[in-house]
């Protein structure tokens, strides 16, 4: 579950490892992130191994939809984030520019202010730059 396995399969990917272990590598109890897009496909990841990275990247999606979808409901404006605690590990579901979202797992005894604040400041300061545009219907030829 916790093997280094990057997703860097072109260079725009490898700059986005980069920026996100360089900055959330060293908080501490921060086990692992992963940016993906919207629709649920994986553009960056550290701390895990890729099955797990799949994994995070397809429930993150459904939580993001699912708060996104009642937050519209109650009006309640757009969806900030989203956290789900367990008993030994915490998930951080945040908006991460246009189209992405960022999946970020903690450790039980993370300082979540000091996570937080990390994990918010490393989204508003590269979201445009992580933004992914909503995917255009292609048809096949």
């Amino acid at each position: 579950m916790f093997r280094e396995d990057p997703l860097t399969s072109n260079p725009f990917d490898e700059q986005v490892y980069r920026m996100l272990h360089a900055n959330l590598a060293d908080v501490p109890e921060l086990l692992g992130a992963v940016l993906l897009s919207d629709d649920g496909l994986p553009k960056s990841a550290f701390g895990f191994d890729r099955e797990t990275v799949e994994h995070l990247a397809a429930a993150g999606t459904g939580y993001a939809s699912l708060g996104r979808g009642l937050a519209t409901s109650i009006e309640g404006g757009p969806l900030l984030h989203s956290v789900v605690k367990m008993v030994d590990r915490t998930l951080i579901i945040t908006n991460c520019g246009e189209g992405s979202t960022i999946v970020v797992v903690t450790g039980a005894r993370a300082d979540m202010g000091a996570v937080m604040y990390e994990v918010l400041r490393v989204a508003k300061a590269v979201g445009d730059f992580m933004g992914t545009k909503p995917r255009a219907n292609v048809r096949a030829t």
